[in-house]
C-alpha cells in the first residue's frame, strides 16, 4: 500500500507547476546563498510556531520546521566549506524585505490568528504565490 501511495504522491508532484521566482540561481555560491536564506527564514517561523503555537499540531509542525531547516543550514554551511566560499552571498533586496514583513505579521498575531497566520504564510511560500 505504501508504495502504491508513494508513488501517486511523487506522481501528483511532478503534475504541479513550479512557480517563477525571478532569475535562478546561476552559481554554486548564489544556490548555496538561496538555501541559507530559506533556512534562515524556516527556522524563525518555525521557532514562533513551536513557541508560541495555540494548537500542539502548530507546535509539533513548528518543531519540524525548525529542526529540519537546522539540519539544512548546517549542511549548507559543510558544502560552502567544501567549495571554499568564505561566505554565502546576501539574498535579494526584495526577498528581505518581503521575508521581513511576513515574519512582523506573524510576530505581532497571537492565538488561533498566530496559527492561521503560520500556515497560511507557509502555505503561501511554498505555493510561490
Amino acid at each position: 500500500m505504501l508504495p502504491r501511495v508513494f508513488f501517486a504522491v511523487a506522481l501528483a508532484a511532478l503534475a504541479v507547476p513550479v512557480p517563477s521566482a525571478g532569475a535562478m540561481p546561476s552559481t554554486d555560491a548564489d544556490v548555496l546563498g538561496e538555501l541559507h536564506e530559506i533556512g534562515q527564514f524556516e527556522t524563525t517561523v518555525g521557532a514562533i510556531a513551536e513557541h508560541r503555537g495555540a494548537e500542539s499540531s502548530v507546535r509539533r509542525f513548528g518543531r519540524l520546521l525548525r529542526r529540519d531547516y537546522g539540519l539544512t543550514q548546517g549542511d549548507v554551511s559543510r558544502l560552502s566549506g567544501g567549495f571554499g566560499f568564505a561566505y554565502v552571498p546576501p539574498p535579494p533586496p526584495g526577498r528581505v524585505a518581503e521575508d521581513a514583513r511576513l515574519l512582523g505579521a506573524i510576530r505581532a498575531a497571537e492565538g488561533a490568528d498566530l496559527d492561521r497566520r503560520l500556515l497560511a504564510t507557509t502555505l503561501a511560500v511554498e505555493s510561490g504565490a
